[in-house]
């Protein structure tokens, strides 16, 4: 021992004794460093730092992740979304257009009526005129289709389906079947000709109302079908928002009680080393904002409930309008 202070090589008692304080001072700051209580909490305090903002990325990782995954799905949804516009204008542009050419029809079919009835009208005022006109007219003959002939006809009545004469031979009928082709155009006699006339555009009429009802009933039933087609559309686009929300919240809400219970562990030992902190109080609030997020997500999953029920009646209304 003395050989190891005495030699030249050595350190000398000097030395050992340096080396010896150097030893104690790196030992002293070391406990200095990593004891709390020679620190003032400062490591401790550190680490926990160190913790949360671990805990902090996490929670950033995940919101970015299910951010991402949001934007996917809002890509698809907005693909979906403008097929279903592109549709939805096409239904409504073949709806119109097949509109627009119905009242076209219906339009022209009254106007042919019309056309009808005024031909009826004035059929009506010309054989009124021509027969008033025609009365007392003589001829030295008519030859009838029979083969017979009158002398010194003379026209006294003028009736829908036949003629009386005067003739030199006397007084005499004839009907319509027994006159000229121009006799019958002129005076426009007929079995019942006018009268089947009048009958046929009372109906002509009786059907352009019905064929009008009809129209209008369609398209207040293909208006009516878009409208449900369209709040259908809408509900599911609104649930599945909804369904979207509730994800993001039940996941952050995890998140948070995770949070808390972490808290509630580092306040524990925080106690149990003396020390103070926070993390009680922070373990309270995300515990808290946790239940806020529950109680949001319970009146998100009444509410597709209520959705649901809704589309479900619109939906039966749609297939009784088909």
């Amino acid at each position: 021992m003395s050989d190891f202070f005495e030699s030249v090589r050595s350190p000398g008692v000097v030395g050992v004794l340096l080396g010896l304080v150097v030893l104690l001072s790196f030992g002293g700051l070391s406990m200095a460093v990593f004891d709390d209580r020679l620190n003032g909490n400062a490591a401790s305090a550190l680490k926990n730092d160190v913790e949360e903002q671990e805990l902090q990325i996490l929670s950033l990782k995940n919101d970015i992740e299910r951010a991402e995954e949001d934007i996917v799905t809002e890509k698809k949804n907005k693909v979906i979304a403008q097929k279903m516009h592109s549709t939805s204008l096409s239904y409504d542009e073949f709806v119109e257009k097949e509109s627009d050419l119905m009242e076209s029809i219906t339009s022209k079919k009254k106007a042919i009526v019309q056309g009808e009835e005024k031909l009826l009208a004035y059929r009506e005022r010309y054989r009124a005129y021509e027969r008033n006109r025609a009365i007392g007219e003589q001829f030295e003959e008519v030859v009838l289709t029979t083969g017979k002939v009158l002398d010194k006809a003379k026209i006294r009545e003028i009736f829908p389906d036949k003629i009386r004469f005067s003739t030199s031979k006397g007084g005499t009928s004839v009907s319509w079947k027994e006159l000229p082709e121009t006799w019958r155009d002129r005076f426009q006699i007929g079995e019942g000709e006018l009268e089947q006339h009048k009958e046929k555009m009372s109906m002509l009429r009786k059907q352009r109302m019905q064929e009008a009802q009809v129209l209008q009933q369609k398209r207040g039933t293909e208006m009516r079908e878009l409208e449900l087609k369209k709040r259908v559309s809408r509900i599911a686009n609104t649930i599945t928002s909804k369904r979207r929300m509730i994800e993001r919240d039940r996941a952050s809400a995890n998140i948070l009680r995770s949070k808390a219970q972490q808290l509630r562990l580092r306040a524990s030992s925080s106690q149990a080393r003396g020390s103070v902190s926070s993390h009680s109080s922070n373990a309270h609030k995300a515990d808290s904002d946790a239940e806020k997020l529950k109680a949001r997500i319970r009146i998100s999953e009444t509410k597709i409930v209520e959705l649901e029920k809704e589309r479900k009646t619109l939906e039966t209304e749609l297939s009784k309008l088909n």
